[in-house]
């Protein structure tokens, strides 16, 4: 059976990168730990910054202090050491690089592969529909399936039901005091949706 090539040109152009499927996740992306919580604004503007040219460097810097056999002959024996520090912060910047580099493929990745489902799902719509005039059982043997194909059609039927509040409730603003005004219909917007 030959399988539906997807273009990798939308509407837009071309997209950015080719889908990778399936994911193939790296063993050197951990969790973080269960305590970790983000810096603040206001703790991030307390602690000191690099240059650029400086937070490049670090990675070189420690090295080259590291393989030195006269660092405290050189800058004396009170001389902070700071080649631990620097190794330290030169890993967690390629690490920082790398997991940004990682964030934005990732969610690249996810963009486009959920773009593909959709596809799907505009196709399957009708298969569905189909099944489900043939068995009605199918929305209970597949309800996390049945919420997903509907979901779009679910959204859709709020946001016309809140525009038309909106409306409403903009209508009964506009009127003069003392005018009454009609009570907003509380039968469900799908019934009339479905209905033929």
């Amino acid at each position: 059976m030959a399988t539906k090539k997807t273009s990798s040109v939308s509407k837009q152009g071309p997209k950015p990168v080719a889908l990778q499927v399936p994911v193939t996740t790296p063993g050197t992306v951990p969790d973080t730990p269960a305590n970790y919580q983000k810096l603040s604004g206001d703790q991030l503007r307390t602690l000191r910054r690099p240059t650029p040219e400086q937070a490049r460097s670090m990675g070189v810097v420690s090295t080259e202090v590291g393989a030195s056999n006269t660092y405290e002959d050189d800058f004396g024996k009170k001389a902070p050491k700071i080649q631990p520090n620097l190794k330290t912060a030169a890993a967690w910047m390629t690490e920082s690089e790398r997991a940004r580099r990682w964030a934005d493929y990732s969610e690249d990745m996810a963009h486009l592969a959920a773009d593909q489902v959709l596809g799907d799902q505009e196709t399957f719509k009708l298969d569905y529909a189909t099944a489900v005039h043939h068995d009605a059982t199918i929305g209970e043997r597949y309800p996390a399936l049945a919420a997903f194909v509907s979901s779009r059609t679910v959204q859709a039927q709020r946001a016309a039901a809140t525009r038309k509040k909106n409306i409403k409730a903009q209508e009964g603003q506009d009127d003069e005091p003392g005018t009454p005004v009609a009570p907003v219909a509380t039968s469900a917007p799908a019934a009339a949706a479905t209905s033929k």
